[in-house]
């Protein structure tokens, strides 16, 4: 499978050198999967289908949310100097997690050279690619520099709780997260680490059984700081109330996940209709399938059709029709018409999702039949 995937993105970048742009899209669609090589490979056919717009700066987006390390080392210039003796340093000393990071750089850095080629065929298209990866939106509130002294303060705290998570002194590990979260809360950093934190804290408190009280008074915190803030930094906004609606949502917090999600989304809303360009389909679409879902859950179905119909519309204009990253989206909208009643446009997204994947709804304990109630899988 490995070889057919290189197969592919050896020859589709032949046919982006050979100017060939119509066969290297038919040859990249034949398998849509979400690996980082397919997503490269489209930011750079999109690039070149369309220039610099919303639809390819989506897919830049999507690329580098999987891997912002292929673009950095496709902007590296072939005079890059090879570290090959201090890697066998590092071997003789370092862990498996070492081991582990030289190998994603060294498939970062294979990826880049196979496909360097392409970018450097296509004018402007290096130059392109950096320059989405220096506007990626910044937390509202974010400092160009961090407080360093505070930095070192929370790191010590967090090495401290991971530290005492491996050593499965559980109480030692609830107080140096809590000690960490404290000192991410006074970061300038926009709540990166804040994020970071709670997020690791709070899954530690689900799986001890714990009560996530006092982190949920801290999220409330921030989040009502966020919502005093005036409006006019819109990109910083939705990116800080969309990353605090994941990680609240991963923790079961849904009230304030789904408040942050709707905000979110107004602002993207906002973005994109001012047409600014500092946001993209790719940045509106994981918050969309979580509001999606929220309402859903809610038994919202009207609202949440609705919501899923306009991810799949998004997701289409920059990963193309046929892309497996749909799926998920699409058997949601599927869901929703069904609870809706709404069984001839059902079977047409049945017949969508079957095109894609016809294993699709494998792992399913039910299936539906279009014009009738669930039905127990076989």
């Amino acid at each position: 499978m490995e070889d057919a995937a290189h197969t592919v993105t050896n020859l589709t970048v032949h046919l982006i050198c050979e100017g060939k742009d119509m066969e290297a899209r038919a040859e990249l669609d034949k398998d849509p999967v979400p690996t980082v090589e397919w997503l490269y490979l489209n930011a750079l056919l999109k690039f070149r289908e369309v220039g610099d717009c919303i639809q390819s700066r989506s897919a830049a987006a999507a690329a580098l949310s999987d891997s912002p390390m292929i673009a950095i080392a496709l902007n590296e210039t072939e005079a890059a100097v090879s570290e090959e003796e201090d890697k066998e340093e590092n071997k003789e000393e370092g862990s498996d997690d070492d081991d582990d990071d030289d190998d994603e750089s060294d498939l970062n850095d294979l990826y880049a050279s196979v496909t360097q080629p392409a970018w450097k065929s296509t004018e402007g298209a290096l130059q392109w690619l950096s320059k989405q990866l220096e506007n990626e939106p910044r937390l509202f509130g974010a400092a160009e520099h961090p407080d360093e002294v505070r930095l070192k303060k929370w790191q010590r705290e967090f090495e401290l709780a991971d530290s005492n998570l491996r050593r499965e002194d559980f109480k030692s590990t609830k107080r140096s997260f809590k000690a960490a979260l404290r000192e991410a809360d006074a970061l300038n950093d926009g709540g990166d680490m804040f994020i970071l934190t709670a997020s690791m804290l709070g899954t530690f408190l689900q799986a001890t059984e714990d009560s996530l009280e006092e982190l949920q008074v801290a999220f409330d915190r921030k989040i009502a700081w966020l919502d005093k803030q005036e409006r006019e930094d819109i990109e910083g906004l939705f990116t800080s109330y969309s990353e605090f609606a994941k990680v609240l949502m991963k923790l079961d917090m849904h009230k304030s996940a789904q408040h942050c999600a709707e905000i979110a989304l107004t602002l993207y809303e906002k973005s994109i209709d001012q047409g600014a360009g500092k946001l993209n389909f790719h940045d509106g679409a994981g918050c969309l399938f979580m509001y999606a879902c929220m309402l859903s859950e809610q038994e919202n179905f009207a609202e949440a059709e609705r919501r899923f119909s306009q991810l799949t519309e998004i997701q289409e204009e920059y990963l193309g029709k046929g892309h497996l990253s749909l799926v998920e989206g699409m058997m949601g909208w599927r869901f929703c018409l069904h609870q809706l009643k709404r069984h001839e446009e059902e079977k047409v997204i049945y017949d969508r999702l079957y095109a894609i994947d016809k294993h699709f709804d494998a792992d399913d304990e039910y299936r539906f039949v279009c014009d009738a109630a669930l039905v127990k899988a076989e």
